[in-house]
C-alpha cells in the first residue's frame, strides 16, 4: 500500500502539473487517496484483505465489493476520516471521487485517478498507460490532458518508481 501510494502521489503531481492544478495538493492526496483501505482492513481483517486477490472477488472490482460488502468503499470511508481530521475539503472530495471523478467534475480527483492509474500501470509491469477504464477516459476528460501529454511525462514518472522500487528493496 505504501509503495502504491508513493507511485500514485507522483503520478497525481505530474497530472496536476500538466492540468495546471495545484501539483502539492496532488502528491498529498496521492499519498492519502487509499487511506479508507487501511481502516477496513483494520476493521474487517481478512474479510477484507483477502479481496485484494483478484482470484478471490472474481470478475467485480475492489470498489463494487466493498459497496456490496460494506455499503460504503475505501474513497467514501477515507474521505470521511479526512473531514473529521479537518484536512482541506477539496483533499477529501478528491479521495471521495478518485473511482468516479466525473461525478462532480473534480479535477485534483481526476489527478488521483490518473496518478492511481499510473501506479497499476507500474506495479503489474505493463508500463502502458491506456484509457480502457471508464474512470480513466472520464478522468481525462475533466483534467483536460490527453493520453500523449501523460506519456510525455512517464520516463520522469518512471525514474521515481525505480527510486521508489529501490527504497523498498532495501527494506526486504
Amino acid at each position: 500500500l505504501w509503495r502504491h501510494s508513493v507511485i500514485t502521489s507522483f503520478g497525481a503531481q505530474h497530472v496536476a502539473q500538466e492540468a495546471s492544478q495545484d501539483a502539492n495538493l496532488a502528491f498529498t492526496a496521492g499519498l492519502l487517496h487509499d487511506v479508507g483501505k487501511v481502516v477496513l482492513a483494520a476493521t474487517y481483517e481478512k474479510n477484507y484483505t483477502r479481496m485484494f486477490d483478484p482470484t478471490e472477488r472474481g470478475s467485480i472490482s475492489l470498489v463494487d465489493w466493498e459497496l456490496d460488502q460494506y455499503g460504503c468503499n475505501h474513497a467514501d470511508v477515507g474521505a470521511t476520516l479526512l473531514e473529521n481530521w479537518k484536512l482541506p475539503k477539496p483533499l477529501a472530495i478528491g479521495v471521495k471521487y478518485h473511482h468516479n471523478p466525473a461525478a462532480i467534475k473534480a479535477p485534483l480527483a481526476a489527478c488521483i485517478c490518473l496518478g492511481n492509474a499510473i501506479a497499476h500501470a507500474f506495479e503489474d509491469r505493463t508500463m502502458t498507460l491506456e484509457p480502457i477504464k471508464p474512470e480513466v477516459d472520464q478522468a481525462m476528460k475533466v483534467s483536460g490532458l490527453s493520453i500523449d501529454k501523460l506519456r510525455g511525462q512517464w520516463n520522469m514518472i518512471q525514474e521515481k518508481w525505480e527510486f521508489v522500487d529501490m527504497l523498498c528493496q532495501l527494506h526486504k
